[in-house]
């Protein structure tokens, strides 16, 4: 399962809004320019969805088993 679907899974579980195609553009041009994947994935789909601390783990878990 690729992130994009894992993160929006969590739509109305842990997250009151799920992931957006702009903030997974914005992520994947991070990448592209050169930003470290866990570096660009915490700031353009983790802060921005929820400032809970054990959401922003939880979001984190599932992008970890996504690029382990």
């Amino acid at each position: 399962m690729n992130l994009a679907a894992r993160l929006r899974e969590l739509k109305g579980q842990d997250l009151e809004e799920g992931v957006s195609t702009r903030l997974l553009v914005y992520c994947a041009t991070l990448i592209n320019a050169g930003m470290p994947i866990l570096e660009a994935t915490r700031a353009t789909l983790v802060e921005p969805l929820s400032d809970d601390l054990d959401v922003q783990e939880g979001l984190m878990e599932a992008i970890n088993a996504t690029f382990g």
